[in-house]
């Protein structure tokens, strides 16, 4: 947990908080698990209703953690994620941090369709 604060303070983020959790089982998603008696906090579910949403998180640079590379066909590649801060169109520039590779925005993939633009807090596939 140490080790995860101070990079995430690196990244820029005021708090976090942590929940032992297991999405392929359920643990503390939604419900809280007999697998982790020791834990007296929140489920995950239960933190995510008691956060603010920050929109000045929308006036900062763009920064979007990769949370999974969606490769269904040959015919499509994207980046799927939330996005932390700032925002994005299509043909906007976006760089890697770690390699400093840079590539431009085609397509920006939500459930409901293509945007135009999305800004911080939305779950967005970037193309």
């Amino acid at each position: 947990v140490a080790d995860y604060a101070q990079f995430s303070r690196e990244l820029g983020f005021q708090s976090i908080v942590s929940i032992p959790m297991s999405a392929r089982y359920g643990d503390n998603v939604t419900g809280r698990s007999d697998k982790t008696e020791w834990y007296s906090g929140p489920t995950l579910i239960e933190h995510l209703e008691t956060v603010s949403v920050d929109e000045a998180a929308v006036e900062l640079p763009f920064r979007f953690p990769v949370q999974y590379v969606n490769r269904p066909n040959l015919d499509f590649r994207g980046f799927a994620g939330t996005i932390a801060s700032g925002s994005v169109s299509p043909g906007d520039e976006v760089v890697v941090a770690k390699s400093g590779k840079s590539a431009h925005v085609r397509r920006i993939v939500s459930h409901g369709g293509d945007l135009s633009r999305a800004v911080a807090g939305q779950a967005i596939t970037l193309v």
